[in-house]
């Protein structure tokens, strides 16, 4: 039985479908993993390994893990809290590792209290300039403290504005004066802040008479 030149004709669509297939796995694969190179200075885990794909799946299973380094030869794992987009200054050439970004279901930076980031710049470095303004978790002044903050992608600088004055003084600002603050579905405004009285985190509101109350 024969079909003629339709078969060839479906036969050679479906080798030019599988060879755009195979040249996207070989481009995704170039962009998130590479030899002979890791990510220094953010492990948060090291453990050994039988495979490599227990790498994948621990860091699958961990909710801060955005990469790890696989140390070739030696059969364990660092798991890192971030990748080198967000610090490729920490992306040091090591001929005994290979780095991989996790792959399924990485938490974006910022988006979870356990994973804040250091600044707005350090979300668009890691999750590209598509990120959009919202509030964020970071951790201001390296405070080991997450707390929300609104980040303004579409300013220069990347301008970081908290919702309240409780989660500046969280922040390690203990000291009281003019603070910008943006609470949630309202625009930025300066208020006077009180960080003093009663633990601090206290918002001066000034009337219509020019009082402060």
């Amino acid at each position: 039985m024969t079909c003629g030149g339709r078969c060839v004709g479906s036969l050679s669509l479906v080798g030019l479908l599988i060879a755009i297939a195979v040249s996207a796995d070989t481009q995704c694969r170039q962009e998130t993993s590479v030899g002979g190179m890791a990510l220094q200075g953010f492990f948060i885990k090291k453990f050994s390994v039988t495979a490599i794909h227990e790498c994948d799946i621990s860091c699958e299973r961990k909710t801060r893990c955005q990469s790890y380094n696989d140390v070739i030869g030696e059969k364990f794992c660092e798991l890192n809290n971030r990748t080198k987009k967000a610090n490729p200054v920490n992306f040091l050439a090591d001929s005994t590792r290979f780095y991989q970004v996790g792959i399924f279901g990485r938490a974006s930076l910022g988006s979870i209290p356990e994973l804040p980031a250091v600044s707005c710049q350090e979300i668009i470095a890691s999750e590209s300039k598509a990120v959009i303004s919202k509030q964020y978790w970071l951790d201001l002044g390296g405070s080991e403290k997450a707390v929300l903050v609104y980040c303004d992608m579409g300013m220069e600088g990347f301008s970081e504005i908290s919702p309240n004055i409780w989660n500046l003084y969280k922040a390690g600002k203990t000291i009281g004066g003019v603070y910008t603050i943006k609470p949630e579905k309202r625009s930025a405004l300066d208020v006077l802040c009180d960080q003093t009285i009663a633990d601090g985190g206290w918002t001066g509101i000034l009337k219509e008479t020019g009082q402060l109350g």
